[in-house]
């Protein structure tokens, strides 16, 4: 894929999760120059902070929600128990959030940096999802 159509690619992600395709684009340009660059984005109301190797994850489940085909099991019962394992910075549990706000959540990330991204999006959605917990640690 050539630059500009990834550059582009990910100014569609990302305008899903910020305000719009300019505030899009300006994070992704100074991400460029500062790798540890961190962006706002929000899923169905709930605010999350995201890096620039998050951007695919970003894509995957909340642009693409390519976990969709789970929908009828997550709403088949009014509070189900979810093992979020190798939970990254926390975009899965927060889509089913978004599916079930009543869910019940187990995540899980071994990876330090990971589970650090996980902690801050977890705290900011302590208030609305008092049911979603995390653990620093790896599953097998």
């Amino acid at each position: 894929m050539s630059r500009l159509a990834s550059f582009l690619q990910n100014v569609d992600t990302l305008a899903t999760v910020m305000p719009g395709k300019l505030e899009a684009a300006t994070y992704i340009l100074h991400s460029k120059l500062n790798h540890d660059a961190v962006a706002n984005g929000a899923y169905k109301g709930q605010p999350f902070i995201f890096r620039r190797d998050d951007i695919p994850a970003v894509r995957e489940v909340l642009e693409k929600q390519e976990y969709s085909v789970l929908t009828p099991h997550i709403t088949a019962s009014e509070s189900p128990l979810i093992l979020d394992i190798g939970a990254h910075i926390g975009t899965t549990s927060l889509w089913i959030l978004g599916v079930n706000p009543k869910a019940r959540i187990l995540s899980v990330e071994a990876n330090t940096e990971n589970y650090n991204w996980l902690q801050k999006n977890h705290h900011a959605a302590q208030s609305r999802y008092q049911d979603w917990k995390i653990i620093y640690g790896a599953a097998w």
